[in-house]
C-alpha cells in the first residue's frame, strides 16, 4: 500500500509557523490562500490557531491545499 503525502516541506512550514505564526504565513506556503487570509486579518484567531497549527505540523497531521499530509 502506497501512502501519498504532500511535496511541501514540513521543516519550512514548522519554521514559518514558529516565526510568523500569528500572521499565518505557513498557510501561504502550503497553498491555503482562503484560510490564510482569514487568519491574517484575525491574527491567527488571536493566537489560539497558531498554537494548534504548531502542534498539528509537529505531529504530522497538518494538510496542504490538496488535503495531503505534510510529513517530509
Amino acid at each position: 500500500m502506497m501512502i501519498v503525502c504532500s511535496n511541501k516541506s514540513k521543516k519550512i512550514a514548522l519554521c514559518l509557523c514558529v516565526l510568523f505564526g500569528l500572521d499565518g504565513i505557513h498557510d501561504f506556503c502550503l497553498g491555503k490562500w482562503g484560510k490564510d487570509f482569514l487568519r491574517l486579518i484575525t491574527f491567527n484567531i488571536f493566537g489560539i490557531g497558531w498554537i494548534i497549527d504548531m502542534v498539528k505540523i509537529a505531529a504530522d497531521s497538518y494538510a496542504d491545499f490538496a488535503g495531503l499530509p505534510v510529513v517530509k
